[in-house]
């Protein structure tokens, strides 16, 4: 009997109430199953914030080709309307804004995974910097 008090005295997880052992980082105590499912989740959230930045750096670059795609176009049919260029040379000038719009949308688009793993990359040098 006295064996199982003591066993009972041990800390308890506060997640779960397994026994556990004192966890710094959330101060308070932890299971290993606990403690193992709370930094799978900690990975998992900070993977999901990398691709949310590379998501929104490919939106940006996507909206800033938008603008300059609307501005060429908006330009060509306002020398339209001026005369200073004929219908040809505007839609000429359509094209190449056209294709322009498209080389930045497929640029930002393959490097996206490059981003990813560029930021993946210098996550884990500031992890091994900060355990040396």
């Amino acid at each position: 009997m006295p064996a199982a008090r003591r066993h009972d005295d041990q800390p308890r997880c506060d997640q779960c109430n397994n026994y556990g052992d004192w966890c710094e980082a959330a101060d308070e105590y932890r299971c290993d199953s606990c403690w193992l499912s709370e930094e799978a989740a900690e990975a998992e959230r900070h993977d999901a914030f990398l691709h949310k930045l590379v998501d929104d750096e490919y939106w940006f670059k996507v909206r800033a080709a938008k603008i300059v795609f609307d501005l060429e176009v908006g330009t060509a049919a306002d020398k339209l309307r001026l005369n200073l260029i004929s219908a040809a040379e505007r839609a000429s000038l359509f094209a190449a804004a056209d294709k322009k719009f498209t080389d930045i949308i497929a640029e930002a688009r393959a490097d996206k995974p490059v981003r990813l793993a560029k930021l993946r990359a210098n996550d884990e040098a500031s992890e091994r910097e900060i355990a040396a």
